[in-house]
């Protein structure tokens, strides 16, 4: 009798904290399923982004033990003494100009401040010094953008477009050749000011969901290959003043005219204001603000291979790592003033994306694997105890795990 209180007394003990452990599982799993359905489903942008993105800093905050210490040594921006004389000088100097009650009086900035920006290299920062530009790091360019917006917010976003969103550092990353002579130069020194169309009436920054922009590859009268496009695009910043837009279109290819070279998907092409079929106006005045902001449009809009982004090779490959707007987004390298872009080819990027998923698809998968054979011995062996611990047992295997030898109960009561 001594023995099975025992043994009951230990079963007891045992069990208890087991079942707890499994009611829990069984609540949390119960709510994880409950809000994955009340969650959206990734996009194909985020999937990309996901694969794509490096991690830094992120990585300690989620680990449940961030640093301060480690991120002011690994993370120390440091502005060249050029980009210390343009914050001190030429943005000083625009703040002085610009008066933020007249700005918004006439929803616009003086001609003297356009004129000042576009001399002064402010829609260039980006854009290396090789093609005219500032080459500035991306912590200068936050800095100027800080300076801005505390004095003018319209000037501020007139001059985070073309330094984050518009098509020159993606004509920098996957521009041809012929592309970066003809564009970089011109929109280095103010003769083009750039604008990027992404966002449409029935889509917004999600570059796979391109509702109402598409385009068809076919053939011109004369052979050539390209696309016909027809876009509506809205809220684009800059476009009523811009001389290059660069259109984000889902391209199609029905036919089979691309013949491997390039593939269907996300693709931008960059057009001047005076292609045949674009139209960029009427102006918009979101939030009653003053800075330039309008629609693109076109319908059945011929536009050669040429004009395409990286040309027909980079057909949704390129347009793939197109930035986000914020330029702080950028990782900064360690103890650099310099966050230049990799010089990996889009190709190349492209494929290291694809096998970082690849193998973060086979290990997450090993783990539920394991995970769920893990919860199942745990269940068997949760009901084996229980079932050992009454006194009716069902199971003749489990009856005669009860009958234990005198030694193995006096190691349990130890």
């Amino acid at each position: 009798m001594a023995t099975l209180l025992r043994r009951s007394r230990l079963a007891s003990r045992v069990h208890a904290p087991l079942a707890h452990v499994a009611s829990r599982g069984f609540i949390a799993g119960a709510a994880f399923k409950l809000a994955q359905k009340a969650m959206p489903k990734i996009s194909e942008t985020e999937r990309v982004a996901l694969g794509c993105g490096s991690v830094g800093f992120d990585r300690d905050i989620f680990s449940g033990s961030p640093s301060l210490k480690k991120l002011l040594d690994t993370y120390t921006p440091r502005l060249s003494a050029e980009e210390e004389s343009f914050l001190a000088n030429e943005v000083e100097t625009l703040c002085t100009m610009l008066d933020d009650h007249q700005v918004t009086v006439d929803k616009d900035l003086p001609p003297d401040a356009w004129d000042y920006m576009r001399n002064k290299g402010f829609f260039a920062m980006k854009i290396p010094k090789e093609w005219g530009g500032k080459g500035f790091s991306t912590h200068a360019v936050s800095c100027v953008l800080a300076k801005l917006g505390s004095h003018s917010f319209d000037a501020n976003a007139t001059v985070a477009v073309p330094n984050s969103l518009g098509p020159g550092e993606l004509l920098v990353r996957y521009g041809t050749d012929a592309q970066k002579t003809y564009f970089l130069p011109r929109l280095a020194d103010g003769t083009l000011i750039p604008c990027f169309g992404l966002t449409g009436p029935h889509s917004g920054s999600d570059a796979t969901s391109l509702i109402g922009s598409t385009c068809v590859v076919q053939r011109g009268r004369d052979g050539e290959l390209g696309v016909l496009a027809t876009f509506r695009k809205r809220y684009i910043t800059l476009a009523p003043v811009a001389g290059v837009v660069g259109v984000g279109l889902d391209l199609k290819d029905p036919d089979g005219l691309l013949e491997g070279s390039g593939g269907e998907g996300f693709t931008v092409a960059l057009l001047e204001r005076n292609h045949p079929g674009l139209r960029m106006g009427p102006r918009h005045m979101p939030l009653n603000s003053a800075f330039m902001n309008g629609t693109v449009e076109g319908d059945d809009v011929w536009i050669p291979m040429n004009s395409i982004l990286g040309g027909q090779a980079s057909l949704s490959t390129a347009a793939r790592h197109t930035p986000t707007f914020s330029p702080m987004r950028q990782r900064i390298s360690p103890h650099s003033s310099s966050a230049s872009p990799p010089t990996r080819s889009a190709a190349a990027l492209d494929g290291t994306c694809l096998s970082k998923r690849s193998q973060r698809a086979e290990a997450s998968l090993s783990r539920r694997v394991r995970s769920a054979r893990r919860a199942r011995y745990r269940r068997r062996w949760v009901r084996t105890r229980a079932c050992a611990s009454s006194s009716r047992c069902p199971s003749p295997s489990l009856a005669a795990s009860r009958r234990r030898s005198p030694a193995r109960d006096a190691r349990a009561t130890r």
